[in-house]
C-alpha cells in the first residue's frame, strides 16, 4: 500500500505529526510520500519521501488573484495539472490531505481526478476553513453564518483580508465541490471539530475522530530541572504558556491578567514565544523564554512548570495540553473548541471561555487540589500516545477496501 500526503506547508505542528504517522506506517510495511508546494520553506525541508511540485510563482498568481476577488481552491489550474502528473507517477492506494485551502490546488480539478481513478481520499481537518467562506475559526466571535452560508462576514479584514468580498461565493463554490467526492473520510482531532462538521454542508461524508497523539516517553522521563534556579523563581508557582507567536486569540491578555492579579511572591508567569511589543509595560510581570525547537529544552520547561494554562479563544485539540500532562503537571483551559478535551478533573481544570476570574480561581484550585499530581496527570496524557496513529493505519486499510 502507498499513502500520498499532500499539505501546503511543511512547518509549524505537521513535521512532527507526520513523522510519527509515517513511523506508524512504516511498522506495517505502508509506503509514505509527502506533497508539497514549490516554495523556499518546503524545498529545505528534509524529510522521507518528499515531493515537490509547480512553482513559487504560481504561489504569487493564486495569493494575490485571493487578495483580489476572495476566493480560494479555484485557481492553479496548471500547477495542479503538475501535481496530477506527480500522482499518477506515485499511484497512491490512498491519498490523505491535511492543510490544502491556502493557495495552491484547483479543486474541481483534484476532485475529478481522484474520482476518475477512484482513489479514496482521507482529509484530516486541523481548523474549519473548509466548511466556510473564509475564516479558520468562527467561535471566537461566536458567529453561526457558515450554517447559512456566510453572508455578511464579520471577520471578512482578517485571515487575509481581499478587495472584493465574496465569502458567500466562496462558500457556495465549497458546498459544490466537496459533496462531488466520490470517497472521502473526513478526519477531526476533536469531538467538537466534528460536531460541526455535522452540521456543515460537508456533513455527508464519513466523519472520524482521531486524536493526536505524542510521544509520551520524551515528555514522562523525569529530568533534573534547574529552569527555576536560573530564572531566580525557586520559591514560586510557575504558570506556564505556550506559543509560537501570542496573540489576542492566543490568550495572551489573559496571562496579562494573571500577572497582575496572582501574588507575586508566590507565582510568577512565564511564557514560551514571542511577545509582540514585549517591551510593553502591561507585561512587566511576564517573564519570556525564546522559542525554541529543542524537544530537550521544552520537556525541561514544562517538567519547571507547576501548571500549565491555555487560555486560547479558538482551537482545535492542542497538543500542548497533552504535552504538558505528560510531563506531569496539570491543565486550565477555557472551555474553547476541543482545547478542553484532553482534560479531566484528575488532571485539570476546563472554565468558560473569557472568564477571567474562573480562570484566576481555577489556576490557584488546581495548584492546591491534593489529587491532582504528576501521575494522575501522566495517567491522562497515556490516552494520548503513538497509537493513535495506528488508527490511521487501520482507517487506510478500510477505505481501500
Amino acid at each position: 500500500m502507498k499513502v500520498l500526503t499532500i499539505t501546503s506547508a511543511y512547518s509549524g505542528f505537521f513535521p512532527r505529526f507526520y513523522e510519527l504517522l509515517r513511523k506508524a506506517m512504516g511498522e506495517e510495511k505502508i509506503e509514505s510520500f509527502v506533497l508539497l508546494p514549490q516554495n523556499s520553506n518546503n524545498r529545505k525541508a528534509i524529510v522521507h519521501n518528499k515531493v515537490l511540485w509547480g512553482t513559487r510563482f504560481n504561489w504569487f498568481i493564486h495569493y494575490n488573484l485571493y487578495r483580489l476577488t476572495g476566493l480560494q481552491d479555484v485557481f492553479s489550474f496548471f500547477e495542479t495539472v503538475l501535481l496530477l502528473v506527480k500522482i499518477n507517477i506515485i499511484k497512491p492506494s490512498v491519498v490523505h490531505l491535511h492543510m490544502v485551502n491556502v493557495w495552491c490546488i484547483n479543486f474541481p480539478l483534484f476532485i475529478w481526478y481522484v474520482n476518475k481513478c477512484k482513489i479514496p481520499v482521507v482529509w484530516t481537518m486541523h481548523d474549519c476553513r473548509a466548511f466556510t467562506g473564509r475564516c479558520a475559526y468562527f467561535d471566537e466571535i461566536d458567529c453561526n453564518k457558515w450554517l447559512t452560508g456566510c453572508k455578511g462576514c464579520k471577520q471578512n479584514i482578517l485571515y487575509n483580508p481581499s478587495v472584493f468580498h465574496n465569502e458567500h461565493l466562496q462558500w457556495v463554490l465549497r458546498k459544490r465541490m466537496f459533496n462531488k467526492f466520490c470517497n472521502l473520510t473526513i478526519v477531526t482531532p476533536s469531538k467538537w471539530l466534528a460536531n460541526l462538521l455535522e452540521k456543515s454542508f460537508i456533513k455527508n461524508a464519513t466523519i472520524k475522530v482521531i486524536n493526536n497523539g505524542i510521544d509520551i516517553k520524551s515528555f514522562s522521563k523525569d529530568i533534573h530541572c534547574e529552569l527555576k534556579k536560573k530564572m531566580g523563581i525557586s520559591g514560586k508557582k510557575m504558570v506556564l504558556g505556550i506559543a509560537a507567536n501570542w496573540e489576542f486569540r492566543k490568550g495572551l491578555d489573559y496571562f496579562v491578567f494573571l500577572s497582575n492579579r496572582l501574588p507575586n511572591d508566590k507565582y510568577q508567569v512565564v511564557l514560551v514565544g514571542n511577545i509582540p511589543g514585549e517591551s510593553d509595560k502591561k507585561y512587566a510581570k511576564i517573564m519570556q523564554i525564546p522559542q525554541t525547537s529543542s524537544l530537550s529544552d521544552i520537556v525541561e520547561i514544562y517538567q519547571s512548570a507547576d501548571v500549565f494554562v491555555n487560555p486560547t479563544l479558538a482551537d482545535n485539540f492542542p497538543t500542548t495540553n497533552i504535552e504538558a500532562l505528560a510531563s506531569g503537571i496539570p491543565v486550565v483551559t477555557f472551555k474553547t473548541g476541543g482545547s478542553a478535551e484532553a482534560i479531566d478533573n484528575t488532571c485539570g481544570c476546563a472554565v468558560e471561555k473569557g472568564d477571567k476570574e474562573a480562570l484566576l480561581n481555577a489556576v490557584i484550585t488546581v495548584l492546591n487540589d491534593e489529587n491532582i499530581n504528576k501521575d494522575t496527570c501522566r495517567k491522562r496524557a497515556a490516552m494520548f500516545s503513538l497509537n493513535r496513529y495506528k488508527e490511521y493505519v487501520a482507517l487506510y486499510r478500510d477505505v481501500v477496501g
